[in-house]
């Protein structure tokens, strides 16, 4: 195998949208004056915190500066990186040009080249005062230590916007799709970049990141970044996939700030599948697009199905007009988003009633405040739990108050209403775990397993499923996360299932939805759905598929 310096690297091809040039360039500079007007409203109201608020409006305009080089597709690190040291210069220059103005006679005002001047009159002036401690006697300015203080935050905006321009160009880029590549990152102890490299060079990258120990402070870590590009068309594995490692190094024994210790390093194909436990988005997609592709992106291994024959086909029948998709309407999206921030209303209504409370007592009003304090506080709690614990019981409740409705005006249903062994479901295609959508959902359903018939039914709101146990091939939970879960802290937790139809195999991704108010974790949702699997493999005509943990 080639050194990883000597394998194939992404090179930038250096190009710039001519169309996206004006508006990189005058977004740019219009972003850098308003945070130049900005510092100088704060200086003349008393809240320029130095050193904090310069840092925080320099963050602010690399943030505009990387959404400008975005937009512009820009690729050209030195033009990015020139420009984003030139407007953050700008941007603190322009703060005492803004400040200059009120002190100035109409004659004088917008007079550019007064600016020098006016800063060496700061810089022998300015005067730096402790906020909140008691101002003893009258301080005299240094002017030395003004000077300094100017370098440091001019420093700080050219250096944080230049590097963000400059990092942000160098993102791969496919001139074929004409779209930036997606970033993913896999967060690992500081200092893991020679252990890593180490299992890559040796061919168990894959085994390197699952290995490696788990890291205490983001900001700390060490990183292995995958870039890959989306194409709605073909595959990621179309395309080239790079990877980058990014760590700390030390110096006579001191941290020092973070660098690429390898930067963008193309993946051979197997490489990449290798990954697919470790990269759950770029999984995600490539299951999409491979369907023989069995991921599982967390902890959870599942044993390949063994080949089996049926001798059945489940029925899937559409619901005929007028009763199809009378909950899932135009408006269920909006039904279901404004009842699950319902918690909100209650976290902040409890703070507010609790506030009140405070000023009651305050004025003497004993009673009524502690009332007011204990009825807020119950809120404020009674929102924290159902926001953590209880995420979209409200829009569950409501959805599955419509659903019961909906399918007792129907003639006739597949499942009984007052089955107490009925679940409520939905089917959530595999593309919803890879594009944030208002609603995950494609169908909403109650599903019986029964066992004395050997069958399963779902009566839906789209669909109706009638599943011989037979005609099932496979039935296995599975890990998913949602496309904004970044950190990969909140497992979706799927009932894979696999049967034959007349049209072929066909695959369903089952929710068992939560519509109580017990506290719902990860491992409650794992052991649901386990559970629901196990009933379901009972059904099969075959042997159990055995889950490995």
């Amino acid at each position: 195998m080639p050194l990883l310096n000597e394998r194939e690297h992404y090179v930038s091809d250096m190009g710039v949208m001519p169309a996206g040039f004006p508006m990189l360039f005058c977004g740019a500079i219009a972003a850098a004056l308003g945070i130049g007007f900005v510092l100088s409203l704060l200086f003349e109201r008393g809240w320029y915190f130095i050193v904090i608020v310069p840092m925080v409006l320099a963050l602010a305009l690399g943030g505009v500066l990387h959404l400008l080089v975005a937009g512009s597709k820009c690729r050209n690190h030195w033009i990015a990186g020139i420009l984003g040291v030139l407007v953050g210069a700008l941007a603190y220059v322009s703060y005492f040009y803004f400040d200059m103005q009120p002190h100035l006679p109409p004659p004088l005002q917008n007079r550019v080249e007064l600016v020098p001047e006016y800063i060496a009159h700061r810089m022998a002036n300015d005067v730096q005062e402790d906020v909140g401690k008691p101002q003893v006697g009258q301080k005299k300015p240094l002017a030395v230590m003004n000077w300094l203080m100017f370098l440091f935050e001019l420093s700080c905006f050219m250096g944080i916007v230049g590097a963000t321009g400059w990092n942000r160009a160098r993102r791969a880029y496919s001139r074929d799709l004409r779209r930036w590549a997606h970033k993913e990152e896999v967060q690992t102890a500081p200092y893991y970049s020679e252990n890593l490299m180490a299992a890559w060079q040796s061919g168990e990258l894959a085994r390197g990141l699952l290995d490696a120990p788990p890291v205490g402070q983001p900001q700390q870590s060490c990183k292995f970044i995958a870039e890959w590009f989306d194409d709605p068309d073909a595959s990621p594995l179309d395309h080239p996939v790079y990877a980058s490692i990014e760590d700390h190094y030390r110096t006579w024994g001191l941290q020092t700030m973070r660098r690429k210790v390898l930067r963008q390093v193309e993946l051979t194909t197997a490489e990449v599948l290798s990954l697919r436990a470790s990269l759950p988005k770029l999984a995600t997609k490539l299951d999409v697009i491979h369907p023989e592709l069995q991921v599982a992106p967390a902890a959870v291994i599942a044993a390949p199905a063994a080949a089996t024959e049926t001798m059945f086909v489940a029925t899937v029948t559409p619901i005929a007009e007028p009763y199809r998709q009378l909950v899932r309407n135009g408006a269920y999206a909006w039904n279901i988003n404004i009842r699950d921030i319902i918690p909100v209303f209650y976290f902040l209504g409890g703070i507010g009633v609790m506030a009140l409370g405070g000023w009651l007592c305050s004025v003497e009003q004993i009673i009524l405040g502690v009332l007011a304090i204990f009825v807020g506080g119950a809120g404020f709690a009674w929102g924290t739990y159902t926001s953590q614990l209880c995420i979209s019981v409200y829009g569950n409740l409501w959805a599955l108050s419509r659903l019961r409705t909906e399918f007792a005006r129907r003639p006739k249903t597949l499942v009984d209403l007052s089955d107490p062994e009925v679940k409520y479901v939905s089917i959530i295609p595999r593309e919803s775990f890879v594009k944030i959508k208002w609603t995950m959902s494609s169908d909403l359903l109650l599903m019986k397993i029964d066992q004395a018939r050997n069958e399963i039914r779902m009566e839906g709101d789209s669909d109706q499923y009638l599943i011989p146990g037979g005609a099932i091939t496979d039935c296995q939970p599975l890990c998913m996360f949602h496309p904004i879960d970044a950190q990969r802290q909140n497992q979706l937790w799927m009932v894979r299932l696999l049967f034959q139809r007349d049209t072929g195999e066909q695959e369903l991704l089952i929710s068992v939805v939560h519509t109580d108010w017990s506290p719902h974790t990860n491992r409650s949702r794992e052991r649901i759905a386990r559970a629901t699997c196990q009933q379901i493999n009972a059904l099969m005509a075959v042997e159990t598929v055995e889950i490995l943990e």
